[in-house]
């Protein structure tokens, strides 16, 4: 709970902004599992924990505009809810904490309600949600359930939407937190999949995660090797090398905010040809949506780019056809992301989705588009410093929804089904991340979470303690052994931490880029580190691969090999995409590998460390 302050401003700025009539909020109850006495985890609603703060069943509460006043509606535990529960606070004491001034009994409200009425002032309320509170408005307004939602206040709505939409500082640092606990929810996941196991054992250990961090999960947990359906929640199936597993998973703070990833990753550590060929398509767009959300742009073009970038490497696979921004455009490459590239995330991890999405994701400027796949994003309109976004595009080969396109012959000119077909069987993949909108750009919540493909081997690998090296900001794992060829490798994990140290222009590589220098760490066995930063506007070409620079950190290897002269050793080859599966995972560190991908043996390496 924030100081009773924050929740002060926020009615003060929601009564200002209705301006007049009674603003009725009603909190959740508890719900019964299978008899009444054994409930499911209570979880408030969102709204009342935005305004109120307080996390106890059975609370209403009313701004009343026209008389400039609040009041908390409950009833103060029996003797017997003690026993069974312990000393309780006082409703006045609730109240008092979140800054209303007066309370009452729950009862009082619907006489409250009854004499607002009777004299022709307007009661505002958002659409109900939830059954038992349905049931009760009707009760207190005489409202049909069919006219529940057209009944909702567009003002309240409006009003709310404007305020939970951008993050507050203290919001932000809440959804930190609990974004890191996402991280470690889906690196269990990653650490533990193995040949052999069933899904569910990675489920519960990650929803267990999210249980000892926080409150538990922010929705189901999703982990499955079949991909192409979309909210998987069956986790029944053996894993199996050669398959993919897709988890997405979020963890919800004490606070009630919300994290929400997605990462798909080869069971055995190794992609097929095939399945690198599309995570490459899906992870491109996943990066070009990073490098275009910033304030100003409406976040439905960067849906599109999304499915351009899609287009575009299908047709390269020969899965599609024509011209790619045209057939993005059209909503062709919705056979393969029949979803929205994003959502808002907050309180709810579909934030404020109660309240309809048109309201939430649009607004006059941008309506929903009709179009199959386009229509299906959630949050299209212009994004503003403080909004939350994810930044989810999947690709998936769904045979039901193929067919029924193929027979339809829907968008022939664009689609080669012929080659669609060879793929079912696939599965899907999908790469989310969670995306604050800054004053001038946008950075990614939550400490690095693995998502770039290639070899794995020292994914599986677990790190033993009296590896740790005791150091200010490192920590050095020798001897990393990669199981795919045998190669020892020399891993260092930089903590992402520090103010810029003399700001020094260094050249890295001839030709490639130049930056500042962070800091210089000091020779580390046979590596130096140094950390680099990186102007926005300037990218690192690493051959023909080009990487946002600005989320990248550099570290060079001590003595270069002497064919190299000192620069980026080509001989080998350069693979992007391979950077982050070879790594170990430190609590609360930056992470980079030293990787073969680099180089041909003997030669000495550069690495790069990526998500911060």
């Amino acid at each position: 709970m924030f100081s009773k302050e924050t929740y002060l401003q926020r009615r003060n700025q929601l009564k200002n902004s209705v301006k007049s009539g009674v603003l009725l909020f009603l909190g959740n109850n508890e719900a019964p599992m299978n008899y009444p006495s054994n409930t499911y985890r209570f979880r408030q609603d969102s709204h009342f924990l935005y305004f109120f703060g307080l996390q106890l069943d059975h609370l209403a509460a009313i701004i009343d505009a026209d008389e400039d006043k609040e009041i908390l509606f409950g009833d103060d535990y029996t003797i017997d809810d003690i026993i069974w529960m312990g000393d309780q606070p006082s409703i006045q004491s609730l109240a008092e904490h979140c800054g209303v001034a007066e309370s009452r009994p729950f009862a009082a409200l619907a006489d409250y309600l009854q004499k607002a009425r009777e004299a022709g002032r307007t009661i505002h309320f958002l659409p109900p949600y939830r059954y038992d509170n349905k049931i009760l408005l009707h009760q207190l307004l005489q409202i049909p359930f069919e006219s529940m939602k057209e009944a909702a206040s567009p003002a309240m709505i409006k009003g709310v939407v404007a305020l939970r939409e951008r993050k507050s500082a203290e919001e932000i640092a809440e959804m930190e937190k609990i974004c890191d606990i996402g991280v470690d929810m889906h690196l269990s996941a990653m650490r533990g999949a193995k040949a052999g196991r069933l899904e569910r054992e990675l489920a519960g250990v990650a929803e267990g995660i999210s249980l000892s961090g926080g409150a538990g999960v922010s929705f189901p947990v999703i982990l499955s090797q079949n991909g192409e359906t979309l909210h998987n929640h069956h986790h029944e199936q053996l894993l199996e090398n050669g398959r993919m597993l897709l988890c997405d998973a979020g963890a919800e703070a004490m606070s009630g905010y919300s994290s929400d990833y997605t990462r798909t990753f080869p069971v055995s550590g190794k992609f097929t040809q095939k399945q690198r060929e599309i995570y490459e398509i899906v992870l491109q767009a996943n990066m070009e949506t990073f490098q275009l959300a910033r304030p100003g742009v409406r976040y439905f073009e960067v849906h599109l780019n999304a499915y351009t970038v899609i287009a575009k490497g299908l047709t390269a696979l020969g899965l599609m056809k024509g011209n790619p921004a045209d057939a993005a455009k059209a909503g062709a490459p919705a056979l393969f992301m029949p979803h929205g590239l994003g959502h808002m995330l907050g309180l709810d991890v579909h934030d404020m989705e109660d309240l309809g999405e048109n309201y939430v994701g649009y607004d006059d400027t941008i309506q929903r588009s009709p179009i199959f796949g386009h229509g299906s994003l959630r949050c299209g309109k212009t994004l503003q410093p403080g909004f939350i976004v994810t930044d989810e595009p999947g690709i998936y080969f769904i045979p039901k929804l193929i067919a029924i396109w193929e027979k339809e012959g829907r968008f022939a000119e664009y689609i080669n089904y012929n080659k669609v077909r060879e793929y079912i069987g696939f599965g899907g993949i999908r790469i989310e991340d969670d995306v604050l909108i800054t004053e001038t750009g946008c950075r990614l919540l939550g400490k690095p979470l693995p998502k770039k493909g290639g070899r794995a081997g020292s994914h599986h690998r677990k790190i033993k303690k009296e590896e740790r090296v005791s150091r200010p900001s490192l920590s050095v794992y020798c001897d990393a052994h990669s199981e795919a060829d045998g190669m020892h490798r020399r891993v260092a994990l930089l903590k992402h931490a520090g103010q810029h140290v003399g700001g020094v222009e260094v050249e890295i590589f001839p030709a490639c880029v130049q930056g500042q220098l962070h800091r210089y760490l000091g020779p580390v066995g046979d590596l130096v580190v140094l950390e680099v930063h990186i102007p926005v506007a300037v990218p690192v070409i690493l051959q023909q691969f080009t990487v946002p620079a600005h989320i990248f950190a550099v570290y060079i290897r001590h003595q270069p090999h002497a064919d190299t002269k000192g620069g980026l050793p080509f001989g080998g080859g350069v693979e992007v995409a391979e950077l982050q599966w070879n790594m170990q995972i430190g609590e609360g560190e930056f992470v980079g590998a030293v990787g073969d991908s680099f180089g041909q043996r003997g030669h000495h390496h550069i690495v790069v460390a990526v998500d911060k």
